[in-house]
């Protein structure tokens, strides 16, 4: 009897340490996926992109990152730069390296001509349009080049960003002159947060 007891604890302890080594692999597996699947969610190279980030006390507390939608009036300014345009010597089309911010909750679309609600320095001071200069503008490869600004919000009523374009005019709030638009993770800002914006635009060949 004393024989069969000491089988049964010894089989015991062998279901438990199954067990436990099953849980720990099962758990190994899945923080190994996520790592995964986080490590290989992350920007990577030049691509055409925006991504935002919130800095508090200069600390990153959040960020995103987010495809672009190419706007039709965006598509037409690249046909108007490289084709009839430059044949008839006409210049005057400005780069498109300004950043315009919006708190808007409807979805990106195509044909727009400007940010609905996009933010302005009447209600949402530091958050207007900018145009990205000097070391905010950069080429990043034959085909790509990059345009950021950090906003710093200096409203005190808390506001959540929630869309950015690119566009060639600076002029806040003027229509026409959007090349692109995001839609992003809501953002929210307090009184003096940072909200750093990087655009990055590839044109690729072949």
């Amino acid at each position: 009897m004393k024989a069969l007891d000491t089988k049964a604890k010894y089989l015991s302890i062998a279901i438990v340490l199954v067990a436990v080594l099953a849980l720990a692999y099962g758990f190994g597996y899945h923080e190994g996926v996520r790592s995964f699947s986080v490590e290989y969610s992350q920007p990577s190279g030049p691509r055409s992109e925006v991504w935002v980030q919130v800095i508090r006390d200069g600390e990153i507390i959040w960020e995103s990152y987010s495809p672009n939608t190419v706007q039709t009036q965006g598509s037409k300014r690249i046909r108007d730069f490289l084709g009839y345009r430059n044949e008839t010597g006409n210049q005057t089309t400005n780069t498109t390296t300004v950043i315009a911010l919006s708190n808007t909750t409807d979805a990106v679309d195509k044909s727009w001509n400007r940010l609905p609600w996009e933010l302005n320095n009447t209600i949402t001071p530091g958050l207007e349009r900018i145009n990205c200069t000097g070391a905010n503008l950069m080429v990043l490869n034959e085909t790509a080049y990059q345009f950021e600004y950090t906003f710093t919000y200096t409203g005190t009523e808390t506001v959540t960003v929630r869309r950015t374009g690119a566009h060639w005019s600076a002029v806040s709030m003027s229509i026409g002159n959007m090349m692109f638009a995001a839609s992003i993770a809501d953002a929210p800002l307090s009184q003096n947060d940072q909200l750093k914006v990087t655009w990055r635009v590839n044109c690729p060949d072949g």
